[in-house]
């Protein structure tokens, strides 16, 4: 489950003003249409996947059935994805999503975590400037592939160097939170500063 922080309601609103279900259906570790499928019955909206979760696949056949049944209209859904800093392309790591989505775009684009991916074959750290990932993801907010982007499991250090140059702001940071592990002062952070925060593990 997925759970955004700050308020009460039912939504939560983005800086630009779109709105996002506040309980969210988080898909780590789920690969069972079934599952899936009793979640959109009993009234989830919100799903969160991942490339790196090796279902999104499962979860666009389950979209694509629930459209086609007409059990929910794609306007009604808010469904995120993510990707790891080591991709150079980034329109072509969403291409991709999309493609196992079924989906002509995402509602939140993230970048997952805030690491280098390990080149095995030149036994190094890959890891392209986090100004040239960002720019390449307000363009894809631009060409319509996704409403928003934003960050994961970001800290406050990267938070202040990336607003620095972003022309869209990231607008949402999503990282655990819980009673054991609080991050008061990251959260403070990104409410200050307009920043969502999406709680994973609450």
């Amino acid at each position: 489950m997925q759970q955004s922080l700050y308020s009460k309601k039912k939504y939560s609103e983005f800086p630009n003003g779109d709105k996002f279900p506040r309980v969210g259906f988080g898909t780590a570790k789920i690969d069972v249409e079934a599952t899936l499928e009793e979640a959109i019955s009993v009234g989830y909206r919100h799903f969160d996947t991942a490339a790196d979760y090796k279902n999104e696949q499962v979860l666009g056949n389950v979209i694509t059935k629930a459209l086609k049944d007409g059990k929910v209209k794609r306007e009604e859904l808010f469904i995120t994805t993510k990707f790891n800093t080591d991709k150079d392309n980034v329109a072509k790591a969403l291409n991709e999503s999309l493609e196992r989505l079924q989906l002509d775009y995402v509602d939140l684009y993230l970048i997952h975590w805030p690491i280098s991916g390990w080149n095995k074959e030149t036994q190094a750290w890959k890891q392209p400037p986090l100004h040239v990932t960002w720019k390449q993801l307000e363009d894809l907010v631009r060409a319509g592939k996704c409403q928003a982007i934003g960050v994961s499991n970001f800290n406050v250090q990267l938070l202040v160097h990336l607003l620095s140059y972003a022309e869209i702001k990231p607008a949402c940071n999503q990282i655990e939170v819980h009673p054991y592990l609080t991050q008061e002062d990251l959260v403070g952070f990104c409410k200050k500063n307009g920043i969502e925060v999406t709680a994973y593990c609450p």
